[in-house]
């Protein structure tokens, strides 16, 4: 049970970082139009 919360929380962690990463590529180029 203790393992199962583990991964749940590394999926979370994974896909979060990949929409920070993701929201941080799209927002240079905004930035850089102005």
């Amino acid at each position: 049970m203790n393992l199962y919360i583990i991964y749940k929380a590394y999926i979370y962690m994974s896909v979060g970082y990949i929409y920070i990463c993701r929201g941080i590529y799209l927002y240079i180029p905004c930035i850089e139009k102005r």
